[in-house]
């Protein structure tokens, strides 16, 4: 996340900066901001996320701007946290263990220039919620003097939560998720499957009732009101007597 900073003076032992995102605290900020520093300079970090893991390299960008009415010249400088650890620099820079310094800069009315660092991140103090990289413009080439203008970039920390909120991994809130949404797809499934089986065995029903009823209406039925098999036996009998009858004559 970039931070681009305006000047504001330094109060007493510390620096003070209004930023986009509100008041720049702590980190690695230089005892005090110069008091009267020459219009239309401004200076801006970034780098290519907004997160930062610890045992991490990550490069820095950092642009300063002179939009006034007059040539500048000094010094940039990039100050890393006191976990991280300078590696690289471009153009050639003074390294220390957390600092690149582009000395003998000037920049013309309505120029800029952009310098790059890369920074090693080590292992992240527990207590914090963002890595916070500055950079500076000085005036002048001694280290114990205040920049002109400042900026700092604050990224991420993953899985450290932000004060104030509580959110869940995203591994984990999508794999919640997808397990609810399968579950609900399966419970509608089967309830599907229950009502049509349901209603097969009912369909199963009323057509053996319906052939049952069809069947017993087109049997034959005799005076005593019997019906198929039973009417043809005593007609039967009947046909057996007779002849017995006629053979006794």
């Amino acid at each position: 996340m970039t931070v681009s900073t305006r000047l504001l003076r330094g109060l007493a032992g510390g620096a003070l900066a209004v930023t986009s995102a509100g008041v720049l605290l702590g980190g690695a900020a230089p005892a005090a901001l110069a008091d009267a520093p020459p219009p239309g300079l401004s200076i801006q970090i970034s780098n290519d996320g907004d997160q930062v893991s610890p045992d991490s390299d990550t490069t820095y960008t950092v642009e300063f701007r002179n939009q006034g009415s007059e040539a500048v010249g000094g010094r940039v400088t990039l100050t890393a946290p006191g976990y991280g650890t300078v590696t690289k620099a471009e153009p050639e820079a003074k390294l220390t263990d957390t600092t690149a310094s582009w000395d003998d800069i000037t920049v013309e009315p309505g120029a800029s220039v952009k310098r790059t660092a890369t920074v090693r991140i080590g292992t992240i103090p527990k207590n914090l919620t963002r890595v916070t990289t500055l950079a500076g413009f000085y005036l002048s080439d001694d280290s114990a003097a205040p920049p002109v203008v400042l900026s700092s970039d604050a990224d991420r920390i993953p899985g450290v939560a932000e004060p104030g909120s509580s959110p869940v991994p995203k591994s984990t809130a999508g794999s919640s998720a997808e397990w609810w949404l399968w579950a609900g797809v399966a419970g509608a499934l089967l309830v599907v499957a229950a009502i049509a089986y349901a209603a097969l065995l009912l369909i199963r029903r009323r057509r053996r009732r319906a052939a049952s009823h069809a069947a017993h209406r087109g049997r034959p039925t005799d005076p005593d009101g019997r019906t198929g098999t039973a009417a043809q036996t005593v007609d039967d009998s009947r046909a057996d007597l007779a002849a017995r009858d006629s053979h006794r004559v």
